[in-house]
């Protein structure tokens, strides 16, 4: 059952990658969301285009526009919480950045609105998808993405709670609770990160149905400590043994260690440092 569910949200995340590159061929920008309605100001817009194009926290460019954010943090959040009502739905991205940047504020004024994000993803996952519809159903898309943007949020009230804020450990605490299983384990995972938030991860657990106890198993893991498969032939059975050899890497020539991974590309972690 806990692969079953380790699985299911890597699951999740894929499809809902795939489902927005073949839905949504080009990226939003924020000139697609400006309009007569529709306004995000000069702060936030430029915090969006930086967290979209650099790789790393500690990128000057970042640095700096993080700064000009954190300096407007009040506008900043009321913004975040108008456009997250007025954005269509189909801008994805979009409202996922807007998140994202509260998120990097690292502001306990910023709980409320995380929160709220977290504590009501919308729409939840339909029971039963209608007409047998499968993968691409509108329905099964739209409550992928409420996820991954609650997920968002989750990873911002970790950390406040890191920050020293108890309000924002008790936030995860009631984030356990939503009806989203995904949700609930990120919250959990959060709680058991950390030893002195023993307490809190063992109320989560204990306000469950006895059938999702299984969640407080979940841990997380270095993939750099991963063992990494080196020859998938070694998997593989009969005459498929026969395939060819995998090529070699760099590293291999050189004789350095194969445990560590290729930097992720994309928007900065801003979760924890």
């Amino acid at each position: 059952m806990l692969g079953y569910i380790a699985f299911a949200a890597v699951l999740m995340i894929a499809l809902a990658a795939w489902l927005s590159r073949k839905r949504h061929m080009r990226p939003h920008s924020v000139a697609e969301a400006s309009g007569p309605k529709i306004t995000i100001s000069r702060t936030l817009g430029r915090f969006l285009e930086v967290l979209n194009s650099e790789n790393s926290i500690d990128a000057p460019n970042y640095v700096r526009s993080l700064s000009l954010l954190k300096s407007e943090s009040k506008s900043v959040i009321d913004e975040a919480d108008r456009l997250l009502v007025e954005l269509p739905e189909d801008l994805f991205m979009l409202r996922h950045s807007i998140v994202l940047s509260v998120a990097a504020l690292r502001n306990p004024d910023a709980l409320d609105f995380l929160s709220k994000v977290a504590l009501n993803p919308q729409p939840l996952p339909p029971k039963e998808l209608p007409g047998g519809a499968g993968a691409e159903s509108p329905e099964l898309e739209r409550a992928i993405q409420g996820t991954l943007i609650s997920l968002d949020a989750i990873d911002g009230i970790e950390a406040l709670a890191l920050d020293g804020q108890s309000a924002a450990i008790e936030a995860l605490v009631r984030a356990a609770q939503v009806e989203s299983n995904t949700i609930r384990a990120a919250a959990i995972t959060a709680l058991g990160a950390r030893a002195e938030w023993t307490q809190y991860h063992q109320r989560a657990l204990s306000a469950l149905p006895l059938e999702l106890h299984h969640l407080g198993k979940l841990h997380r893991a270095d993939v750099s400590r991963v063992t990494q498969i080196r020859d998938p032939r070694a998997h593989l059975a009969g005459s498929e043994r026969q395939s060819p050899p995998a090529p070699s890497l760099p590293e291999d020539q050189r004789g350095e260690s194969t445990r560590r991974t290729f930097e992720t590309r994309g928007a900065p972690q801003i979760g924890r440092r």
